[in-house]
């Protein structure tokens, strides 16, 4: 199972926001989250930033290695697909829950609000968020960049125009960028 504090940097790096972390390392809003705690800037920014996915509990605590919920899961990944309580309902967390099963978010994970979360069903859970809507429109995954479908990968060791090296080459020649670390090379031929 995943604690909350792990899952917390899972979420944060699914945004594309793991850059940012280092601002929010340097204080403390949570008692049980100082500044030395290695999660710490993950759950500051979660918590503080731009999109503010997550809230700590009525304690004035966070928790962060207590196991984290469906619930909370769901209410975080509904949160950064720009949905709020007022979108869902009065009722914690079944509102989420039941939001979320309706646009597919859940799809394949059948867990009860307080059932913990396991790391597999977490990685499904961030797989159905990629092709999921924003409340906004268009899937998450278009918020992170450059979408294409059917597709098939010629090369992943490509050099980009900018001379980077992490990109891809796909059947028209057309070479992307990609971010953070090399594409794994088993991709290559893959549609």
């Amino acid at each position: 199972t995943l604690s909350r504090a792990q899952f917390c940097k899972m979420a944060v790096v699914m945004m594309g926001k793991k850059g940012a972390v280092g601002q929010y390392q340097t204080y403390t809003i949570f008692p049980d989250v100082r500044s030395s705690h290695w999660a710490a800037g993950y759950i500051n920014l979660a918590v503080k930033g731009e999109e503010k996915i997550l809230a700590g509990y009525p304690d004035g605590k966070f928790h962060p290695d207590e196991e984290i919920t469906f619930g909370q899961t769901v209410t975080i990944l509904m949160r950064m697909l720009g949905y709020q309580d007022s979108d869902v309902g009065a009722v914690w967390p079944q509102g989420y829950l039941n939001a979320a099963a309706g646009i597919g978010l859940t799809e394949g994970v059948s867990l009860g609000a307080n059932a913990k979360v396991s790391r597999a069903q977490a990685a499904r859970l961030f797989c159905n968020l990629l092709s999921t809507d924003q409340k906004s429109g268009g899937s998450y995954a278009s918020k992170l960049g450059t979408l294409k479908e059917d597709v098939i990968l010629m090369d992943v060791a490509a050099t980009a125009d900018d001379g980077t090296k992490n990109a891809v080459k796909i059947q028209d020649g057309t070479v992307y960028k990609v971010e953070e670390r090399a594409a794994d090379a088993s991709m290559a031929g893959r549609k």
